[in-house]
């Protein structure tokens, strides 16, 4: 099991002409927790990777049927469906309502709403921000930074924004943002 939810993530790459595939394994490999916390999924684990597609939990079953997915890798002629295995551990799983309530109050944007610049500070709990990621309505990053004081978004269209922020200590927290 990996110490932060959801590492490590490793890709596999099915290269057949005969979907489904059928994959299994051996729970008894795990631990409990591991086992529990741990994905198998078609949407691949960078972003908002958890709001749809197949997904399996490798504590429900001990096989697994692919077919052909969405996301590919070429390698040299061929196409291979791609899915990822994510590993992680169910005791990360948990929130409390103090984390929840921690998490609000994390991270602040400054000014909102805003036309051209913004900055950002956070909680002590929540630690230093590392890098700060800008979504659109559908989803897509449309900007990403190191820099939290002063980012330009001038050229981004006016409408609201989803801010992730991930954090020294491992944590990661979001706040809306509106652009006028």
């Amino acid at each position: 099991c990996g110490a932060a939810l959801y590492t490590p993530i490793i890709e596999l790459d099915i290269l057949t002409d005969h979907f489904p595939v059928t994959a299994s394994w051996n729970p008894t490999l795990f631990q409990n927790t591991c086992l529990n916390g741990s994905i198998l999924t078609s949407t691949s684990p960078g972003g908002w990777w958890d709001t749809g597609g197949f997904r399996q939990v490798l504590e429900s079953d001990d096989t697994v049927s692919f077919s052909a997915n969405y996301y590919t890798a070429v390698n040299g002629n061929d196409t291979a469906s791609v899915y990822w295995v994510a590993f992680s551990d169910s005791t990360l799983l948990s929130t409390s309502v103090d984390e929840l309530a921690a998490n609000k109050n994390a991270i602040k944007v400054f000014p909102n709403p805003t036309a051209d610049f913004v900055s950002f500070s956070s909680s002590t709990i929540f630690g230093e921000i590392n890098r700060v990621e800008f979504y659109n309505a559908f989803g897509q990053v449309v900007l990403s930074s190191k820099q939290l004081n002063n980012i330009d978004i001038t050229k981004l269209p006016s409408g609201l924004y989803f801010i992730k922020a991930e954090s020294n200590k491992g944590f990661t927290a979001t706040t809306k943002l509106q652009k006028v």
